[in-house]
């Protein structure tokens, strides 16, 4: 069974408090539905959108926002069908997801490739990479360069892999299992076609599992564009020095960092929700506002009246009494020294 190698030092123990804090406080946050469903739809859509990037494919916010609800884009690519083959993917994890950790197998990860493949490659050529298959890349996948070359059977050390991640639910917490996960993933590179859309579906669906990912409105996929570079380093770091804690601590440091932009984003929305909630109903002024429940108990009212109310000028009581009108709010009644404001609905 795989022994994953790494020093649990000071940093990682670090990144993992700040990691619970900011989670703890994004799920405590008294916000609204309609806040929610905002933040939802843009972790989707940003899924979809950086994985689009990743894979090459220059397409718009508005797109991808059209793939998550479904509706029909007008893109002739194959790569368009990754990107839908991932919406169904992650919905397909998501809603399998319990609270605690599942077990996870050769064969569900096996199947997980299969399906975010499908209609791109023949689903009987997609399989483990083996020694028929080292020399023939996927021509989607550039993350083929990172795998270990010394790993001589994908299979098995993916099985060694999984074996150690259910049995050691217990013994390490979840988030450095995640990250093992990812870092193992990247160095066995199993399958001879979709290892980077399987790798980035799969952790997805454990941070989902720990309480991150879409319960805290963050994107895997957005995580993985933004930082790419220093993941490739810090596995290459990882990978010289026998031991994954550079890794672990990058991986680690870019999530509390997502976790950071989600507390910065829920707190402008907050702002501009209160600042929608102060500012005046259709720009009326108080005076305005005034005459408008005035109204509710009184039929009509005359601007000489108005003017005594609001201790105005009458061409304040004209503009303010005929922007009324121009909303649709008042209407007028009579003519000269007669003229009477009521409400258009009266």
């Amino acid at each position: 069974m795989l022994e994953p190698k790494f020093t649990y030092n000071d940093r990682i123990v670090t990144r993992l408090v700040k990691i619970e804090a900011n989670k703890t406080a994004i799920q405590l946050l008294d916000i609204s539905n309609s806040i929610k469903a905002k933040l939802q739809l843009n972790a989707k859509s940003n899924d979809v959108f950086y994985i689009s990037q990743l894979f090459g494919l220059d397409i718009q916010t508005k797109d991808a926002e059209r793939i998550i609800t479904g509706s029909n884009v007008d893109i002739q690519d194959e790569r368009l069908q990754l990107l839908k083959n991932f919406k169904v993917v992650k919905e397909f994890t998501h809603s399998s997801a319990v609270d605690g950790y599942a077990e996870i197998d050769t064969p569900i990860l096996t199947q997980l490739n299969k399906m975010l493949m499908n209609g791109v490659y023949r689903s009987e050529d997609i399989n483990f990479r083996s020694i028929y298959t080292e020399n023939t890349p996927d021509k989607y996948d550039d993350w083929y360069e990172l795998k270990n070359k010394a790993i001589e059977n994908p299979e098995i050390d993916l099985a060694s892999l999984i074996e150690w991640y259910n049995n050691s639910t217990t013994s390490v917490t979840p988030l450095i299992r995640v990250a093992v996960i990812f870092y193992k993933l990247l160095d066995i590179s199993p399958y001879n076609f979709g290892n980077k859309l399987t790798t980035i579906a799969i952790v997805d669906y454990l941070l989902y599992k720990a309480g991150l990912s879409l319960k805290t409105y963050t994107s895997f996929g957005k995580n993985i564009y933004s930082n790419l570079e220093r993941l490739v380093e810090a596995l290459r770091v990882s990978r010289n020095s026998n031991d994954m804690a550079p890794f672990v601590e990058t991986f680690l440091d870019t999530l509390n960092k997502d976790l950071l932009d989600v507390r910065e984003s829920v707190s402008d929305m907050l702002m501009e929700d209160e600042k929608a909630k102060k500012q005046p109903f259709l720009d009326l002024n108080q005076r305005q506002l005034k005459v408008l429940r005035y109204l509710q108990t009184v039929p009509s009212i005359k601007r000489e009246d108005y003017c005594h109310m609001m201790e105005v000028s009458t061409m304040t009581a004209f503009r303010d009494l005929n922007d009324l009108v121009d909303k649709n709010l008042l209407k007028i009644e009579g003519q000269g020294r007669g003229t009477k404001y009521r409400l258009a609905s009266m």
